[in-house]
């Protein structure tokens, strides 16, 4: 796991700082989550620019589901349960309920950025989570036909999906 980090960071990483940070945050989940289900084994990982912390829970899986502002207040928590900060992204998940939205999410922008090529007309897609649109502009980030625009203020933005063409005028 530390060949991993120190390659993903491309400098060296001493053992004994990043041990203690992975298990500070797995700790404070464990006891934030303490507060509000019975215990539960907690996963870690690292993937990619994620600490991956995927908790085996059916009651968490299902408020997550319910209410996705969950998992981002619980990440915001233990990013704040670490005193220096790492160059990677705190993720909860329960059962992979988030990771299989993801993949949902961008299953579904795709689609849409099919029926934009064609069509040649932009789609307005309604309120999503910031974190939402972040995955599907990354999506659609280098697609050769569409691209993204988020429009709108605070909690009203929306994503749009513009055709290539309308782009360079």
């Amino acid at each position: 796991m530390i060949n991993l980090l120190r390659k993903i960071l491309n400098k060296p990483i001493a053992v004994e700082t990043v041990d203690p940070v992975i298990e500070t945050i797995e700790n404070s989940l464990i006891r934030i989550l303490g507060f509000m289900y019975d215990s539960a084994p907690v996963n870690t990982s690292i993937e990619g620019a994620r600490i991956y912390l995927n908790v085996d829970s059916e009651e968490l899986a299902y408020d997550i589901k319910k209410n996705e502002k969950l998992a981002e207040s619980i990440e915001h928590l233990l990013r704040k349960s670490i005193k220096h900060s790492l160059d990677h992204r705190v993720f909860v998940d329960a059962n992979g309920v988030r990771v299989q939205r993801e993949k949902d999410l961008t299953e579904m922008v795709l689609d849409i950025a099919a029926q934009v090529a064609n069509s040649k007309r932009p789609v307005v897609l309604n309120y999503k989570s910031s974190a939402d649109r972040k995955i599907m502009h990354q999506t659609l980030m280098n697609h050769a036909s569409v691209y993204t625009k988020s429009i709108g203020t605070g909690p009203n933005r929306k994503l749009m999906v513009i055709p290539e063409k309308e782009k360079k005028k």
